[in-house]
């Protein structure tokens, strides 16, 4: 008799853990469903109104080659005189 309610209630946990798994992947499965049919579901680009990137990229490589051509600062003093 011990043993029956052993192998029940074991079997109980088991379908119990089997059940849960189910329905969570139920509803993954749901939501992935739900974002791929419709079009709300996807990434959408805001409208920029700004500048073109280009006129960034041609701006900084100005100030870039204006810096490469600085003296470099002297080195520290070490507090020994080295």
């Amino acid at each position: 008799m011990p043993l029956i309610v052993l192998f029940t209630t074991c079997m109980m946990c088991v379908l119990f853990i089997l059940w849960r798994r189910a329905d969570a992947l139920r509803s993954v499965v749901a939501h992935q469903l739900k974002t791929i049919s419709t079009p709300e579901g996807r990434i959408r680009l805001s409208v920029d109104d700004g500048p073109p990137a280009r006129e960034f990229i041609d701006d900084d490589e100005d100030a870039e080659y204006d810096d490469a051509h600085e003296p470099l600062p002297p080195p520290p003093r070490l507090a020994n005189g080295h």
